[in-house]
């Protein structure tokens, strides 16, 4: 069929694809940090403390505002309460380190690198169309 696209159509297909985009980079940015050993470290004769970046704040555009449970956002807000927390912790072992404690392997869990599962946006595989709009 030859016709005209629909604009709500054609406007969510790019807000689909910029997202799917976005999702990539986060990907990636995951896989390049997973290579890294976070927390109180020992190289060479030194120790030193690899803080982890930050959980990446989700876009504006990333939460649908359909009032899901959970949201995007909700899912970021316990990801950064998480990783201030691993924060804490990891400056706590630190100072131990420094004071003559030993490293703990065992400290080094770091909580809001994990994946977020089901929380984690656009891990579906498609998507249904419901109903549209004319606008204008």
């Amino acid at each position: 069929m030859g016709g005209a696209t629909n604009p709500a159509v054609a406007t969510l297909l790019e807000e689909i694809a910029r997202a799917k985009l976005r999702a990539e980079e986060r990907r990636q940015a995951a896989a390049i940090a997973s290579t890294v050993q976070y927390g109180v470290v020992r190289e060479g004769d030194s120790v030193i403390l690899r803080l982890p970046p930050a959980p990446q704040k989700p876009a504006d555009d990333d939460c649908c505002k359909s009032g899901c449970t959970p949201c995007i956002l909700d899912s970021y807000r316990d990801r950064l309460h998480a990783y201030d927390e691993d924060i804490q912790a990891l400056r706590a072992q630190y100072e131990r380190v420094l004071n003559g404690a030993p490293i703990d392997a065992s400290e080094h869990h770091i909580r809001h690198a994990l994946p977020g599962g089901l929380l984690e946006p656009l891990q579906f595989s498609s998507i249904g169309i419901m109903h549209t709009h004319m606008l204008g």
